[in-house]
């Protein structure tokens, strides 16, 4: 109204949609005091002509009005709605008057519908994902039911009665949401973890990048603490700009609070440059155990991680091949993503994420937007887990490889586990674990007495302790006759072995555990 000269272009995937937004604006205007009011030539429920010379007009897309019509500001009103074939032409018809002005927006709003084929979606893609490249500078901004004033639990547990989880998530949580999705993580899951990245400090920042014409930074949420025990985990990529590279480390003193504490990724970092980046990363929480898949490019990174930079073997995840015989083989380092030891590695995830016990802190929100992306998939004859079409599961690959480490099988590689407890639904996990090789004193000191270590307290500043709510989760103190520990059996299937440090209680009369 202020502005002279200016055109406002208002479309929707119906007219109708477009004219309720004109009827808003309208409103606001006749409630404007007369003495700012700018006059008005033309004044309809589709046009609004200000004396001067700016002009708002509604439209839908699928018109052919629209051609002709420059704009300096378009607003696209439930574009994830808009069928593809007319999303494009109506795109390529009223783009071209955009980009011919230095000072012209788009505006894109819409609740999500799929990801398949819909240009709502892959407009957000570019937004969000730093792997897509766009000559379009495109800004997100996500709005849920909790910023509306007077919508509490309350208000949202009679919303899903009434239309039902899925549809809960599309319109009022903005998941896209697909027919047929099976996400690893369960979808009031990833509301909870969404929902908690509010609670988390801004995160400290470093670039530990050998090569001064190269970023790699890491993101740290908590300093090092050299009381606590740490893990490492990673995704490797070629660094070509289209997967990202992704080291994840991990609190993991208590298996029932897991927290990640520090990130670093970079999708263009050649494997010598995120290996030198790696080794400093890691160093900063004194070489935590490391695991990341020796897979293709992994393999090489493996070499770069042990070979060039001296990573400490001992701290560096391995699988043994056994003979028929009882043969062990060669070591090799790092894991092998077969489909066994990937859905194997996806189900404890799966199952740490969903005990009522267990809370799992993430403030990463590069990771949560992976969570409604990374399903179930289905094979001729294999079922495994993966990221859609079009989508990327670095972050999640990462997380996943984490806490494997934690796994029945593979936690007596690097950790002793001091005490276990039983879960409402009769599982015995880890529950206090301690490292097998204890952190060397001189090498903690070094730690917080260096300079990275210093930067990145500064800061973070006082740092309280965060408490994220567990949505859909109701804590449970664990009573003293559930706690067990000791080095005795536990289960998850099939036996498995505690390494205890310093304990040697016996429960179960020596009685293997069973699930």
């Amino acid at each position: 109204m202020y502005h002279p000269d200016k055109r406002v272009m208002i479309c929707g995937n119906q007219l109708g949609i477009a004219i309720e937004i004109m009827d808003r604006i309208r409103l606001g205007y006749e409630y404007c005091p007369s003495a700012i009011k700018i006059g008005v030539t033309t004044y309809n429920k589709q046009c609004i002509e200000f004396e001067n010379n700016s002009t708002i007009r509604c439209f839908a897309t699928g018109s052919s009005s629209t051609r002709g019509f420059s704009a300096n500001l378009l607003v696209l009103d439930e574009a994830a709605f808009i069928p593809k074939h007319v999303a494009d032409e109506f795109m390529a018809s009223v783009f071209p008057v955009l980009s011919s002005s230095k000072d012209s927006k788009a505006i894109m709003v819409s609740t999500p519908n799929g990801t398949y084929n819909n240009l709502f979606y892959d407009t957000w893609q570019q937004a969000t994902d730093p792997n897509i490249e766009s000559t379009e500078n495109w800004k997100a901004f996500r709005f849920l039911w909790y910023d509306v004033p007077g919508r509490d639990e309350e208000w949202k547990r009679q919303q899903i009665a009434t239309i039902g989880m899925n549809r809960w998530l599309q319109e009022f949580e903005c998941e896209f949401k697909s027919a047929g999705d099976a996400s690893l993580v369960p979808s009031d899951d990833i509301e909870h973890f969404r929902i908690n990245l509010k609670n988390y400090p801004e995160p400290a920042k470093l670039n530990l990048s050998k090569n001064p014409e190269k970023d790699i930074f890491a993101y740290f949420w908590k300093p090092f603490d050299p009381t606590r025990v740490y893990a490492g985990s990673g995704d490797i990529s070629e660094g070509t700009g289209n997967d990202s590279s992704v080291m994840f480390i991990w609190d993991v003193t208590e298996v029932r609070n897991i927290q990640l504490v520090a990130r670093m990724s970079c999708s263009k970092a050649t494997l010598v440059d995120f290996g030198y980046a790696t080794y400093e990363f890691m160093k900063l929480y004194g070489f935590p155990p490391l695991i990341f898949e020796n897979n293709g490019v992994g393999a090489g990174f493996v070499d770069i991680m042990l070979d060039t930079y001296q990573y400490p073997k001992y701290r560096m995840f391995y699988e043994q091949a056994i003979s028929p015989t009882g043969k062990y083989g060669e070591l090799t380092y790092g894991v092998k993503s077969k489909n066994k030891t990937k859905l194997e590695a996806c189900m404890f995830t799966n199952e740490l994420i969903t005990t009522e016990e267990i809370n799992i802190s993430i403030p990463d929100e590069l990771l949560v937007n992976e969570m409604g992306t990374f399903v179930r998939k289905n094979t001729s004859n294999s079922i495994t887990f993966a990221a859609k079409d079009k989508c990327h599961d670095d972050y999640m690959l990462s997380w996943i490889w984490g806490m494997y480490l934690l796994f029945p099988d593979t936690i007596q590689q690097h950790y002793a586990v001091v005490k276990a407890f039983k879960t409402k639904m009769d599982r015995v996990l880890p529950d206090v674990i301690q490292y097998s090789t204890p952190l060397d004193k001189s090498m903690a000191d070094e730690i917080l007495n260096s300079e990275a270590h210093k930067s990145i307290v500064s800061q973070l500043g006082n740092l309280e302790e965060y408490k994220p709510v567990k949505i859909g989760h109701s804590e449970r103190d664990i009573p003293d006759d559930e706690l067990f520990y000791g080095n005795r059996q536990w289960g998850h299937g099939m036996n498995r072995q505690f390494f205890a440090v310093n304990q040697s209680f016996d429960f179960m009369n020596g009685t293997d555990w069973e699930d």
